[in-house]
C-alpha cells in the first residue's frame, strides 16, 4: 500500500469522493475496557508482489511524527500550537546512473473549523470542515458540483451521503464496526488527518469496521450497490494483528444508466459498470507504550 498517492491531484480528488461529517449526539466513550499501550508500528499489505511494511513512528505525546512506505519517507511537522502544519514526502530514484532526491510537500492551515491544504509543487488547494473533536463535517459546500456530510456514532463514522456533478449522482453509505480496540484508537493525532492518510485503515480510529454498504444512484435510479466486509484476527488484548477487506460491487438495473453515471463521474469509485469483487489482506504490529 503505497501513500505517495496522497499528494497527487488523482488521490486529493478519489478523497473527495470519500470524506464525512459527524453528530455529536452519541458519544459512546469506551476507553476504559481497552489497554491503552498500543500503537500500530507496522502494516503491511499483502499482494503477492509488493510486501513493504509502512513502519510508523511516533513522539512521546503518541503523535504520529511520519512512516516510511519502502519507497519513501513521510514527516509530519507540529507547529508551536500543537496542530499540524504539513506534510513532508522524500523520495529517491536512479537514473542514467544518477541518484536524485525529490520532495512534495502539503501545509495545513486553520481558518475557523475550516482546513486548507496547499500542496507546495503546483499550489493546488481544497478545503474541508472539522469540529472539535478533529472529525471532518464537511467536504465542500452544499452548493458545490460535488459535496459530502457523514454522520458518527462516537468515534466512528456511520453514515456517508455524498452527491457528485450537482447530484446527478449520489451515495448512501452505511457502516457497522465491531466493539474491539481500533487500529489508531490510542494515537494522539487528529481523526482528520489519519482518514486522509490511511484510506480504510483510518475508519479504525475508534473500533474496527465490519461491514460498509453502499448504494448508488443515477438521476434518482439506483444502479449500483457495494458491500466492503472486513474479518479480523485479534490479539489477547483485542487489538487486529491481521485483516482481510473483501470489495464486491454490483450494477443493477439498465446498464446503459450505468455506464452514463459512469461517463460523468469524475472519479474512480464507480470502477466499472460490470460486476467486480477485490480481496487484500494486511498484518498489523504494534508498539507498547
Amino acid at each position: 500500500m503505497k501513500l505517495y498517492r496522497v499528494l497527487t491531484l488523482a488521490v486529493v480528488t478519489a478523497l473527495c469522493a470519500s470524506f464525512f461529517s459527524c453528530s455529536d449526539d452519541d458519544d459512546d466513550d469506551d476507553s476504559n475496557k481497552f489497554n491503552t499501550s498500543y500503537l500500530p508500528k507496522s502494516i503491511t499489505y499483502i499482494d503477492g508482489y509488493d510486501n513493504d511494511p509502512i513502519i510508523l513512528s511516533y513522539d512521546e505525546n503518541s503523535r504520529l511524527t511520519g512512516w516510511d512506505d519502502g519507497d519513501g519517507k513521510y514527516t509530519v511537522v507540529y507547529g508551536k500550537d500543537g496542530k499540524i502544519e504539513k506534510l513532508v514526502y522524500e523520495y529517491s530514484y536512479s537514473e542514467g546512473g544518477q541518484t536524485y532526491t525529490e520532495t512534495y510537500t502539503n501545509y495545513y492551515k486553520y481558518e475557523g473549523n475550516k482546513v486548507i491544504v496547499t500542496r507546495e509543487h503546483d499550489s493546488y488547494s481544497y478545503e474541508f470542515t472539522i469540529n472539535g473533536k478533529g472529525q471532518i463535517t464537511a467536504w465542500g459546500d452544499e452548493g458545490d458540483a460535488d459535496y459530502a456530510k457523514y454522520s458518527y456514532s462516537g468515534k466512528n463514522l456511520s453514515k456517508i451521503e455524498r452527491k457528485e456533478n450537482y447530484g446527478t449522482i449520489k451515495y448512501n453509505s452505511t457502516l457497522k464496526y465491531d466493539t474491539n480496540a481500533g487500529i489508531f484508537r490510542n494515537v494522539n493525532t487528529p481523526q482528520w488527518f489519519i482518514y486522509l492518510l490511511f484510506d480504510e485503515l483510518g475508519l479504525s480510529v475508534g473500533n474496527n469496521p465490519l461491514t460498509e454498504e453502499t448504494i448508488g444512484y443515477f438521476e434518482g435510479v439506483k444502479y449500483s450497490t457495494s458491500k466492503s466486509t472486513y474479518e479480523y484476527v485479534y490479539n489477547n488484548d483485542n487489538y487486529p494483528v491481521s485483516f482481510v477487506l473483501t470489495e464486491t460491487y454490483e450494477t443493477l438495473g439498465d446498464k446503459k444508466i450505468a455506464a452514463s453515471a459512469k461517463r460523468k463521474n469524475s472519479r474512480k469509485s464507480l470502477k466499472s459498470t460490470a460486476d467486480d469483487r477485490e480481496v487484500r489482506s494486511y498484518t498489523v504490529s504494534y508498539y507498547k507504550k
